[in-house]
């Protein structure tokens, strides 16, 4: 007869044999390490950090896109190892924000002067 050795140091004689038990366990652990790195992934400092990007976002109220700025210069070369491809994110919704802001201010100007 084969023994599997399933995970941890289970051992069943049989495939069949698992423990309905054994898998509810095991893919509840798989969904709390699915859901730390979707909440909290360890390039935005994780959980525990006090300073993860998300709560400072909120903490100091930035917007959308001064938000990704910021977010993106934060964990530059963390999640990946191409830093300068987090930059050039940053800086793509800085431009955009700019551009934004610098269309708003003129709209705005020109509905108050009546053109």
């Amino acid at each position: 007869m084969h023994h599997y050795i399933i995970g941890e140091g289970v051992r069943v004689k049989n495939q069949f044999a698992l423990a309905p038990s054994f898998f509810k366990n095991y893919t509840d652990r798989l969904k709390i390490i699915n859901m730390e790195k979707i909440n909290h992934p360890n390039h935005y400092g994780g959980k525990k950090n006090l300073y993860e990007s998300i709560k400072i976002i909120e903490h100091i109220n930035l917007n959308f896109h001064l938000g990704n700025v910021f977010k993106y210069i934060y964990r530059a070369g963390k999640k990946t190892n191409n830093e300068l491809e987090d930059l050039k994110k940053a800086q793509w919704y800085l431009n955009r924000y700019i551009n934004w802001k610098e269309n708003y201010e003129n709209n705005k100007n020109n509905m108050e002067t009546g053109r």
